[in-house]
């Protein structure tokens, strides 16, 4: 561990050590840079805390792309191969053996081995020691497993727990622990051995730059900056943007791609380099070639990791990203930030199970932890898009995820956890409470004694912040209505299945049905395509070829940070983005959004090299990059990196849901067709023939259209007639828009009846991934929730 000495931590070794062997629970508060989650969990298994041969030391993290970085470092620190002595567990992807003594995995994945673990033995059972990273944070996972923790102290087990954290606003977690209660708050102590310790970071002075007067336009003022830093710093530094969101980061990609192919034609030049932005004059410019990568959460992890590649010295490296770069990664080489001073954060509305994409300012906390990437390896500067008046009014830290996101998987989780293992005891219930077990509301599905036992198990949970009431009883109604609990509030059969499957319950509610229609391969490449996210194809160098998404404005002022002087368009339409909008048109609407994905999947699969081994689902067959595939992907717009992880998805859930319900085949509707690339094959032809054959390509969906229907009838909307373009969800009798992304909003006639998978409120509430149904099929598959009152005028 020769580089180990290097870093702050390693000096605070022996007084670590010492604490965690003394205390129960044990919080660390380490600054950004202090080799907090890199070498604690080095020090322990030196210092003999992986006595017992299974024995593990685990430590979460809030986000996939830490899991694998961290172990990825560590692996190499240690001198050996990740999935030896170092693993990793994320989301369909792990690398453990028998060997593995130090397992980073995420916070979710922790607390699907509770799951997955049967019998009375504790859902911890694996490890010596857990450290929790990065619980300022406070996601809902986090915040789920500091409960299941505490539950597993308090039953007296020798466990050691390490809770980090990357801010001072440690005393909440030492609060937690300290209480007997179910609740922080509570004023009984704990028998609990509690102990805190800070390390310092290992920082550079950073000077920090605010705005003199606010600037409307900020993602303008964020390109300014850039650009700005660019010409005028010496080379050896790169930079790090903060953005509230994918949208604005696929915004500003194209700009400063299109710029810097400007900037390198001057390269060719003899000489002094003199570069206009706006009527500012940059001379002498150094010959330095902009690199930029782009980094948020719904990326591959093969392409967030490009952001630790290792450039030429003629290089800067950009790197374009969402607050995933707070925390969760240690980006080498950063010398500048700019921070937009925003971010976009979900917020779930329990009374109509809408969420709502909202962006707003970062906390006081966000901000520093912004900064402190700075400075780490050299003095750094920060320029924050926004004043100092600002600033002051942030709030100090943003509200936990758990008081503002869906509860569906999480309560499910408990419930099944609280049922099946012996962690829990009798604890006092949370004041704030006692009125909800006497709801006389009829809308509630919990009303009797029996009901109220379960509602009491839950609240009797010691959540770190409790979620609302109304936040409660909406979740439990979606899980009663998804028949994942039973009228008692008690988790069913298909429940516990849905806690098995490694997707949130409305996705494996569909996996479930399809058993049913025979149509589970269809379902499972569905929820695949689903689950890889980012299918777009976004920041691919390559789609920007010859394309011009800006000009500069010759007739400005000089540029400076707090003054708009460089126009750029917002709306800027990449090949990526007009190749997708193209296919849609021509493709996708044939099909609908859920039947599209899955024929773009199987289109896909077709084109690999040996036509003859071609997957489904049958056989879990590996196939390798090939042009054929790369050049469909190019020409629809779709991230050749999303498919295969879709494909990785998709092994893994085969062999998941045969092994849950005993499956000895993968049942198919379709036996596998692809898509002609030629889009004019799928025009309207009045041919006989052809319409027969339609006839019969429609026809061959139907078991699974009537999958959706039923797997998804709480999301059915019916044209609002007044408009023609909007509809009418008909749970929460909710008016929304088609999003731009759907194939049916290039639909000229609006199918009546549709079926969505998703719902999202930004400055409309739109519903994504749309397919037409045959209202019938609510009646057929569906009359124990609703019958539509046009089936009831036929009867």
């Amino acid at each position: 561990m020769s580089r180990a000495d290097m870093l702050p931590i390693y000096q605070h070794k022996e007084e670590l050590l010492s604490l965690i062997r003394e205390n129960d629970v044990s919080v660390i508060v380490g600054e950004t840079g202090s080799g907090k989650s890199t070498l604690l969990p080095a020090f322990l298994l030196e210092g003999g805390f992986v006595q017992e041969e299974k024995k593990m030391i685990a430590v979460t993290q809030p986000r996939r792309i830490a899991a694998i970085s961290l172990a990825e470092y560590v692996a190499k620190l240690l001198k050996t191969k990740v999935g030896n002595k170092v693993g990793y567990s994320v989301r369909f992807k792990t690398e453990v053996s028998k060997y593995t003594k130090i397992k980073y995995l995420t916070d979710g994945m922790l607390i699907r081995e509770c799951v997955t673990i049967k019998g009375d033995r504790s859902p911890f059972e694996s490890y010596s020691v857990i450290i929790v990273d990065e619980a300022h944070e406070r996601s809902i996972r986090t915040d789920f497993l500091l409960g299941l923790l505490k539950m597993e102290l308090f039953n007296g087990s020798k466990l050691k727990v390490v809770i980090m954290s990357a801010t001072f606003q440690s005393s909440c977690f030492e609060n937690f622990f300290a209480s007997t209660g179910s609740h922080s708050h509570s004023l009984s102590p704990s028998k609990l051995k509690i102990g805190s310790y800070s390390v310092p970071g290992r920082q550079f002075p950073v000077q920090l730059n605010y705005l003199s007067e606010p600037e409307l336009d900020y993602l303008e003022a964020v390109m300014i900056t850039i650009l700005t830093i660019h010409f005028t710093k010496p080379k050896g530094g790169d930079i790090l943007v903060f953005l509230p969101g994918q949208e604005d980061i696929h915004h500003l990609y194209l700009n400063l791609t299109t710029i810097s192919k400007k900037i390198e034609t001057l390269f060719e030049q003899e000489g002094e380099i003199t570069f206009y932005l706006g009527k500012q004059r940059f001379e002498n410019i150094e010959r330095i070639r902009l690199f930029i990568q782009c980094l948020y959460a719904s990326m591959p992890s093969e392409q967030q990791s490009k952001v630790f590649d290792v450039l030429p010295e003629n290089y800067r490296k950009i790197i374009l990203s969402t607050n995933i770069a707070e925390t969760s990664v240690t980006l080498p080489n950063i010398v500048y930030v700019v921070d937009s001073g925003l971010e976009k954060l979900k917020f779930f509305q329990s009374n109509n199970n809408i969420d709502a994409l909202v962006m707003r300012e970062i906390s006081k906390a966000s901000s520093i932890q912004r900064a402190g990437r700075a400075g780490r390896l050299q003095p750094g500067e920060v320029y924050r898009i926004y004043t100092k008046q600002a600033y002051s009014d942030f709030l100090n830290s943003q509200t936990p995820e758990i008081l503002r996101t869906s509860l569906s998987e999480t309560l499910l989780e408990l419930i099944y956890v609280l049922d099946n293992y012996n962690i829990s005891r009798k604890k006092e219930v949370n004041p704030e409470f006692e009125t909800l077990t006497n709801s006389s509301n009829e809308d509630h599905i919990l009303l009797n004694d029996q009901q109220q036992v379960s509602v009491k198990k839950i609240l009797n949970f010691p959540f770190l912040s409790y979620p609302s009431k109304e936040s409660i009883l909406s979740t439990l109604k979606f899980l009663y209505r998804l028949e994942a609990l039973n009228k008692s509030g008690n988790i069913t059969e298909l429940g516990i299945k849905l806690t098995m499957l490694p997707v949130p319950p409305f996705l494996g509610k569909l996996i479930y049905h399809s058993i049913e229609f025979g149509c589970t391969s269809e379902a499972i490449t569905l929820v695949s395509m689903l689950s890889a996210e980012c299918l777009l194809d976004y920041c691919n160098s390559s789609n920007q070829k010859d394309q011009t998404f800006g000009s500069l404005n010759e007739n400005s002022d000089h540029v400076g940070p707090s003054k708009k002087k460089l126009r750029f368009t917002h709306n800027s339409s990449s090949k990526s983005d007009q190749s997708y909008k193209n296919y849609l048109k021509s493709i996708m609407t044939k099909f609908g959004d859920h039947v599209g994905l899955i024929e773009t999947y199987n289109t896909w699969i077709s084109l690999q090299k040996d036509s003859g081994k071609i997957y489904h689902g049958q056989n879990n067959i590996s196939f390798s990059n090939n042009y054929e595939q790369i050049n469909f992907c190019n020409s629809v717009g779709i991230s050749h990196t999303s498919l295969l992880r879709a494909r990785s998805i998709r092994e893994q859930l085969i062999s998941i849901t045969r092994k849950i319900f005993n499956l000895k085949t993968i049942n198919s509707c379709t036996m596998f067709s692809t898509l002609d690339s030629d889009s004019s094959s799928f025009s309207t032809d009045n041919n006989q023939e052809q319409q027969q054959e339609q006839q019969k390509e429609d026809n061959k969906w139907t078991p699974f259209y009537k999958c959706l229907t039923k797997s998804f009838w709480q999301n059915v909307a019916k044209l609002d007639p007044s408009s023609n373009k909007q509809y009418l969800t008909e749970v929460n009798r909710q008016l929304v828009n088609i999003h731009p992304t759907s194939s049916v909003s290039h639909l000229k006639d609006k199918p009546k009846w549709i079926i969505f998978t998703d719902i999202i409120q930004t400055k409309k509430t739109y519903i994504r991934i749309i397919s037409a149904i045959n209202h019938l099929w609510l009646n057929d598959y569906c009359s124990k929730w609703f019958i539509t009152t046009e089936t009831l005028s036929k009867h």
